[in-house]
């Protein structure tokens, strides 16, 4: 090897080593929600309870036959729990749950960048849904999945910087054809919610 050739040698050596350096900084970064794209932020949540009968919950459920606990509002975080005063062998609605998370960013993530981390957290690959044909997607991404079995479902959407998870439980869903008529409840009830949702 000449002369000449050896800073050549030495010059595309460092600069490999520095493509490695920076592909490798990406990916952590990326892993770790960074993000330097500005995102639509919600500064406030909806309450739950409320925020659920806002959206339409007495139209799917009346008010009378229920009951609501654990209503929790803080700046970062709303849940709710409606529970069956009525419950029935085949009853449509025993539980309905809400919880609704708002994140405020962190050292190198964005506030929408740490939501979408949490929200792949929450669903696994074999709940994605992409809708069908025509269907409005739910918020910016979304997956359902059944966390109490097959009398169970469960949305869970992020909205810039919001997750939003609501469940569903009931009974002798198989019977009743329930699952089809839930899920299209839970949409419009979680289409409610972020509607409610202030972004800005």
């Amino acid at each position: 090897m000449s002369r000449k050739s050896v800073p050549l040698v030495i010059g595309s050596l460092a600069l490999a080593g520095t493509l490695v350096l920076v592909s490798a900084a990406g990916s952590l970064l990326y892993q770790s929600g960074f993000s330097l794209v500005r995102h639509s932020i919600a500064s406030t949540l909806p309450p739950g309870c409320e925020g659920l009968r806002k959206a339409g919950l007495d139209h799917y459920w009346p008010e009378d036959i229920r009951s609501s606990r654990d209503d929790v509002r803080t700046s970062g975080l709303a849940s709710c729990v409606w529970s069956s005063t009525q419950p029935q062998p085949d009853s449509l609605y025993l539980v309905v749950s809400v919880q609704i998370k708002r994140y405020s960013g962190r050292i190198l993530a964005t506030p929408a960048a740490q939501a979408h981390a949490a929200y792949e957290d929450s669903c696994h690959d074999d709940w994605e849904l992409t809708g069908a044909p025509g269907e409005a997607a739910i918020g910016d991404e979304y997956c359902l999945d059944n966390p109490f079995g097959e009398n169970s479902s469960r949305i869970t959407t992020r909205v810039a910087n919001v997750v939003i998870q609501l469940t569903v439980r009931g009974a002798n869903w198989s019977k009743t054809g329930g699952s089809e008529t839930i899920y299209e409840a839970e949409k419009n009830l979680v289409f409610g919610l972020i509607g409610q949702l202030k972004l800005h």
